[in-house]
């Protein structure tokens, strides 16, 4: 859903050559539970703040100027589906736009926990060495989700002095995919550790303790 530039009131940071993050941070207040396949009930009584993290990528759409010289009797004659030919064209204006490429969340207590509720990019997206970005395929680019996933947890540590990251083993993104197992992998190397609780549903909770 298509938000105004005034909803990204956190700012706007870059992640790392290429990738830039729009943030957007309100005060929150539980009115259910929701999470308990997360966080304790006690835990998530005590959240106030929710942060909403869009990843996206500068987009160059030109604009160009052509002049075509419409065809001749002849040549429509040869080529019946020929209009003309460029005979001259020119970028006349380049308009930079952010394209998003991911979504993140997050509800916690400031000075506390939070719940990680989801960091990912879309599938096909990549980022080059050189921090051009591309897309197509049916690939994840994880080296790139790392700095991201990094970037957001380091975030919420300095900003709101987080200090326990909760988070689902699992992501809709990549169930039922071969690449369901190496998302576990992913945040295990990231530091993630299995403490599931009772009530959990078909993920399991991972924690990991930030110093």
């Amino acid at each position: 859903m298509p938000v105004s530039d005034d909803y990204w009131n956190g700012g706007f940071f870059e992640v790392c050559d290429g990738l830039c993050v729009k943030v957007h941070v309100e005060d929150y207040r539980p009115i259910s539970l929701g999470m308990d396949s997360l966080v304790e009930r006690e835990i998530y009584r005590g959240f106030d703040t929710y942060v909403h993290v869009r990843p996206v990528v500068p987009w160059s759409s030109p604009t160009v100027l052509i002049s075509i010289k419409p065809a001749t009797a002849e040549e429509r004659a040869r080529e019946p589906s020929l209009i003309g030919r460029v005979v001259h064209s020119e970028i006349v204006r380049q308009n930079v736009e952010f394209k998003q490429v991911g979504n993140a969340q997050a509800w916690l207590r400031k000075g506390g926990n939070c719940a990680l509720w989801e960091c990912f990019l879309y599938r096909g997206f990549r980022l080059g060495e050189d921090g051009v970005p591309s897309f197509g395929g049916n690939e994840f680019d994880w080296k790139t989700l790392e700095k991201l996933w990094l970037w957001f947890e380091n975030y919420l540590h300095t900003k709101f002095k987080v200090h326990t990251l909760y988070t689902h083993d699992n992501d809709a993104l990549f169930e039922g995919t071969p690449d369901e197992e190496r998302y576990r992998e992913f945040l295990k190397r990231l530091g993630y550790e299995h403490k599931p609780i009772a009530g959990s549903w078909r993920f399991k909770r991972m924690i990991k303790h930030l110093t």
